[in-house]
């Protein structure tokens, strides 16, 4: 599978660990249980239950036994008193206080209201707060993650764009083997390619002009020649018609490397070149380019 699949499935791993592990500590930490509110509240529902049926069945003494022998167990404070209030055992039971009946008498079972805020009350929300502080650490260092070589790639593209052909990005990405480090080398590869074409371009229109002006400069030679001699007409004229097949020929091997450049399919074609017939051709086209500054040259190839 891609290393980046691995990568996010490791961050998403670690995630989970790392939560389970932070609510193992703050529990530890701040001694609180989750849920330990509720917990606490069906504690003391109990308590207050099995007292007011102790109460109702045996009567206030066994109910004030039980209280006694059970302090270990039970919530601490529950009391056991009588009201005069005609209408007390009509009210409803709440939370912390139940109503009984017995032999014509009204009793008032009851707990102390719990404390406003402990460590205990914070314990339902332990495990969304370690789920909430590890998500927010993972999610952060996996942004961090992915964001880096995208904003690498998008300085990249600027730079190519702004024709910044040598400009590189594999070496800025912190020693990564994943498919985002692949696309920086993609984009290195690309970059490269670039470079070399617009050098390529760049040596081409060189060396484009200066073949170029070479036949032209020997046109206006043989124009100079025969406005000073009329007589060597037809010898000009075909020192003329040479360089126009040149000039020819050498438009038509720039249209051959366009095609080659473009990546065209075309088979290349070979030809034999007699390297000495082509120096005798440049001494030749030397001497004819010398002759208007009145120089000779002189060869002793065979």
């Amino acid at each position: 599978m891609p290393r980046l699949f691995w990568k996010f499935f490791t961050t998403i791993w670690l995630t989970m660990a790392a939560t389970v592990g932070v609510i193992f500590l703050l529990v530890n930490f701040l001694q609180g249980v989750p849920f330990a509110r509720e917990l606490e509240e069906e504690r003391r529902a109990i308590a207050l239950n099995l007292t007011a049926n102790v109460l109702a069945r045996d009567g206030e003494d066994a109910a004030t036994h039980f209280v006694r022998t059970s302090e270990e167990t039970l919530p601490s404070g529950l009391t056991i008193s009588k009201t005069a209030k005609a209408d007390a055992c009509t009210v409803p039971k709440t939370v912390d206080t139940r109503s009984v009946q017995k032999d014509g008498v009204c009793y008032q079972i009851s707990l102390p209201v719990q404390a406003t805020f402990t460590f205990d009350n914070i314990g339902p929300f332990i495990p969304w707060l370690a789920i909430l502080i590890s998500s927010t650490i993972s999610a952060g260092a996996l942004a961090r993650y992915l964001i880096r070589p995208v904003v690498h790639l998008r300085d990249g593209l600027s730079a190519l764009a702004h024709g910044r052909f040598d400009f590189r990005i594999g070496d800025k990405m912190a020693g990564r083997k994943d498919e985002v480090t692949a696309l920086a080398h993609d984009f290195d590869s690309s970059a490269a390619r670039l470079q070399e074409l617009q050098d390529a371009q760049q040596r081409l229109f060189h060396d484009v002009s200066h073949e170029l002006r070479s036949p032209l400069s020997r046109l206006q030679a043989a124009v100079g020649v025969l406005r000073q001699s009329p007589a060597k007409l037809g010898a000009m004229l075909d020192r003329m018609d040479r360089e126009v097949e040149r000039l020819d020929a050498l438009v038509g091997e720039v249209l051959t490397l366009a095609r080659l450049t473009a990546g065209s399919s075309r088979p290349l074609k070979t030809h034999t070149l007699d390297v000495i017939e082509l120096l005798n051709e440049i001494l030749g086209d030397a001497a004819f380019e010398a002759q208007a500054r009145e120089v000779s040259i002189t060869t002793s190839v065979e």
